[in-house]
């Protein structure tokens, strides 16, 4: 990739700042806004893995700040359920051209506000069987997406944790989410898989093995 004009740099900075501020606030929503931007200059496909490092800083001091407060049996429940998942998400993101990352990631956020919507008008109650299940759908989007959050959020306060312990399990779930997510990227180097696909099936590919 070539080298980002100086000017670029300056407002991906400022952006970061400014998502920043945000996602230290609420522990939501700065990874996604930052990711979109990110994606108008290195593409989805690069942005994911490059937030997925970023995320790790931020959500490891908030872990740290708030390790008092976190209800570790929830913590437990979703990363029991979630965490193989993840790494399966992790790697067919490997698989996907960045046009799916990008329908995913679309599909995704429209798909998160209902849920929410639905959860709130439901009063949700959570408990052991429905948290397993909305964690295991949760890894797999995790995997493949930046602010997968979204979803798992109504489940999480649904178990009746307070705000300080919320945004203490969420962190620590988050932490190990994106170190995971980032072990897999490593081994795998995103998009090498797809691209030997598509190398594999071009015509002068093909003509050079004959």
């Amino acid at each position: 990739m070539a080298e980002l004009p100086i000017v670029t740099l300056a407002w991906l900075a400022l952006a970061a700042f400014a998502t920043g501020v945000i996602h230290g606030a609420t522990g939501l929503a700065g990874g996604v806004v930052m990711a979109a931007i990110l994606a108008h200059v290195i593409g989805i496909k690069a942005a994911v893995p490059v937030m997925t490092a970023a995320l790790i800083l931020s959500h490891a001091s908030r872990a740290y700040m708030y390790i008092a407060d976190t209800d570790w049996r929830v913590a437990r429940t979703v990363l029991t359920f979630g965490a193989p998942m993840i790494v399966v998400g992790a790697l067919v993101f490997g698989y996907l051209s960045p046009r799916m990352v990008a329908i995913v990631f679309a599909v995704f956020l429209l798909a998160s506000l209902p849920v929410k919507r639905w959860a709130a008008r439901q009063n949700l109650r959570t408990g052991p069987r429905l948290l397993a299940g909305a964690s295991t759908i949760w890894g797999l989007l995790a995997g493949n997406v930046i602010g997968p959050g979204f979803f798992l959020t109504p489940f999480v306060l649904g178990t009746g944790l307070g705000r300080l312990a919320f945004v203490g399990t969420m962190a620590f779930i988050t932490l190990v989410m994106n170190g995971l997510k980032l072990a897999v990227f490593g081994a795998t180097e995103p998009g090498s898989e797809h691209e030997r696909c598509q190398e594999k099936t071009r015509p002068d590919h093909v003509t050079r093995q004959q």
